[in-house]
């Protein structure tokens, strides 16, 4: 086999890698959505039910809400761009909201 039949099947392997790359990439994403979004979707519930029974669940104080709300009006995401740093930035104030909320 020649040099040029060698680099050719490298290529092809190398393509075929990236392929599955790209594939093992679609999945961790859809799976990181999906926590991302239990992850509010648990908040929220939460948040209702402290609001249905106050006396049972002890809601955060006015400033800590106040500071959290804050926190996530002063979010600058640029969806459009699909930033790796968006990502980061949601995961921080979720995290951040999560020890407040005690989750």
């Amino acid at each position: 086999m020649d040099s040029q039949n060698k680099k050719l099947d490298r290529a092809e392997e190398l393509k075929q890698e990236l392929h599955a790359l790209r594939s093992n990439f679609e999945r961790i994403i859809e799976s990181y959505s999906l926590n991302v979004k239990a992850q509010i979707g648990e908040m929220i519930e939460i948040l209702e039910q402290k609001m249905e029974n106050d006396e049972k669940v002890p809601v955060p104080k006015r400033k800590e809400l106040e500071a959290l709300i804050d926190t996530v009006q002063q979010l600058k995401l640029k969806p459009e761009k699909g930033r790796k740093k968006d990502l980061n930035r949601i995961q921080r104030v979720l995290d951040e909201l999560s020890s407040v909320l005690h989750i």
